[in-house]
């Protein structure tokens, strides 16, 4: 429950940097607004640009306020007045609209263009995990499938995959699934387990209880591996 953590876990230093530099570049035009000599509105503007964008940033210490729209507004709000209120030069201004406008037309496309393949993958990813919870091992394997061809979204969908295969005695296409979950999610214990059942269904057991007492270093009380160990 720490955005600076979270957003170097899942973006990496790149990310983070990035992230930063996001943040610097606010407080130095927080700072040009909180100074300016012309207009005394401008630094009350700035000030509680300041104040929105810090409430954020402490609350992010300890949650996730990104999850949710009407927090993160208050962070992007908060900068937006902080950039009006630093003001510049009529020119800087024609300047900055100019580059900003097509780079921001540019990330809005790209957003648009994966919130579209997210939603798609979200209308074949709740058909998957009905079918999951029914047991109805082939209608999960088409809709988790057609799911993922949008992007893996989530990783949940290739555990339901490659239960799919796996029900259908598919050892192949079930290892190949799991393996390609641990490429997005390589600590992922139920994963190496998912491994441990494609092995003990080939009955190399050698290689099963490697697979489950990989996942079982991950996660001790993993009472599924755990349960399957005991099975081989």
């Amino acid at each position: 429950h720490n955005d600076i953590l979270w957003i170097w876990s899942e973006t990496g230093t790149i990310g983070l940097v990035a992230f930063l530099a996001l943040l610097a570049g606010i407080g130095r035009r927080a700072w040009r607004g909180c100074r300016s000599e012309t207009d005394g509105e401008s630094a009350k503007i700035a000030v509680c640009g300041i104040a929105s964008i810090v409430a954020v940033l402490g609350v992010g210490m300890f949650s996730f306020p990104w999850e949710r729209l009407p927090p993160e507004l208050l962070f992007w709000t908060g900068a937006a007045l902080i950039w009006i209120a630093s003001g510049g030069s009529t020119l800087q201004k024609r300047r900055t609209a100019r580059w900003a406008t097509v780079l921001l037309s540019l990330v809005l496309m790209t957003g648009l263009g994966i919130t579209i393949r997210h939603i798609q993958f979200d209308a074949s990813y709740i058909k998957a995990h009905v079918a999951f919870l029914k047991k109805d091992y082939p209608a999960t394997g088409q809709f988790a499938a057609k799911a993922l061809s949008n992007g893996p979204f989530e990783h949940q969908a290739f555990i339901m995959l490659g239960e799919s295969f796996y029900q259908d005695q598919r050892w192949d296409q079930a290892e190949e699934t799991y393996r390609s979950l641990l490429d997005y999610h390589p600590y992922f214990a139920n994963a190496y387990n998912g491994l441990g059942l494609v092995a003990f269904g080939r009955k190399n057991h050698t290689e099963a209880l490697e697979r489950f007492d990989h996942a079982r270093r991950i996660i001790p009380d993993h009472y599924i591996a755990t349960y399957n160990k005991g099975l081989v």
